[in-house]
């Protein structure tokens, strides 16, 4: 399969897609000279909705429903939860780096929801974060595993900083991600101020094992861009 990839706003229907159901019925009949007797049997095939995995990171856990929370500095012990099966974890603490002690973030992120997707304001809020402008291959700061092996899945990260204390016109971040050989270097997201945008990517396929890995660092575009952002993430069976 050819993989592709979108960034920055696409439009989104939101949620897992509904169980489809096809039926088939069959009609005997057996006629004699005193009864006539008639049998019906029916079929129903099920196809099952796809998978969602919804993670919302934060240093105090918000309890959203839907959202799995991923809480506490990630640079100080690994932190990790699970989602309809699917498994998200930090990976090793040098993988992150602090900033006057901190890598996570409570309301530190836009005040309002995502109107174009589906992120609530308690995932917009919060975030884990990274100073650092690079993102070595092995160094991806979260782990995703729990997946079918070699399925196809969409990836949809936000990352939201509000205006507060920004100087910069812009604070852009990139994402990349490692999945079965491959590694994808997203477009920059600008996560200043951001209520209408996410970084998305399709068939990223999972690994043999049933994972893959998703980094991200700040573009650089100037001095004070160095962030790597991480909000809440959503991951979807194709």
């Amino acid at each position: 399969m050819i993989l592709s990839q979108m960034c920055g706003v696409i439009a989104q229907s939101g949620g897992g897609g509904v169980p489809s159901t096809t039926s088939t019925s069959t009609s005997t009949s057996t006629s004699t000279s005193t009864s006539t007797t008639t049998s019906t049997s029916t079929t129903t095939t099920t196809t099952a909705a796809p998978v969602v995995a919804q993670f919302n990171f934060n240093l105090t856990a918000r309890s959203v429903s839907g959202w799995t929370d991923i809480t506490g500095h990630p640079h100080t012990a690994i932190r990790s939860g699970t989602s309809n099966g699917i498994t998200l974890s930090t990976r090793a603490t040098t993988y992150w780096t602090n900033l006057a002690g901190t890598t996570a973030v409570q309301s530190g992120g836009e005040e309002t929801a995502n109107p174009s997707y589906y992120f609530p304001q308690n995932c917009t809020l919060d975030y884990f974060y990274s100073n650092q402008t690079t993102c070595l291959s092995g160094n991806e700061q979260l782990e995703i595993s729990g997946l079918i092996p070699l399925a196809f899945y969409t990836i949809e990260l936000l990352g939201s900083r509000n205006n507060a204390n920004v100087p910069d016109a812009t604070r852009q971040t990139r994402y990349v991600i490692r999945h079965n050989g491959t590694r994808t270097t997203l477009s920059a997201l600008d996560v200043k101020g951001n209520t209408a945008n996410v970084a998305t990517m399709v068939n990223v396929q999972a690994d043999a094992t049933g994972k893959f890995w998703i980094g991200s660092y700040g573009n650089n575009e100037n001095a004070n861009s160095g962030y790597a952002y991480f909000n809440a993430l959503k991951i979807t069976e194709e």
